[in-house]
């Protein structure tokens, strides 16, 4: 339920559940893409749609690659 909602937000871009869960805690994850600054009030406003009070984010420090992917 909780996945399906915030994949509801159209600034989320990816949203997925891992096993086992990141650092004992962390098994939803969701990505939102920011042109610099994390716009705080959004991530609240996704979290509490969820009712998530603890969340850590996650800075990208380095983009590695971006292509865009090729079909036949």
């Amino acid at each position: 339920a909780a996945g399906k909602r915030l994949a509801s937000f159209p600034e989320i871009t990816h949203c997925y559940e891992r096993t086992p869960s990141f650092a004992g805690r962390y098994n939803l994850f969701t990505m939102v893409h920011f042109r610099k600054k994390a716009d705080e009030n959004l991530l609240r406003k996704i979290a509490a749609a969820v009712n998530v009070e603890d969340f850590s984010v996650l800075r990208s420090l380095e983009e590695f690659k971006k292509n865009s992917m090729e079909y036949f």
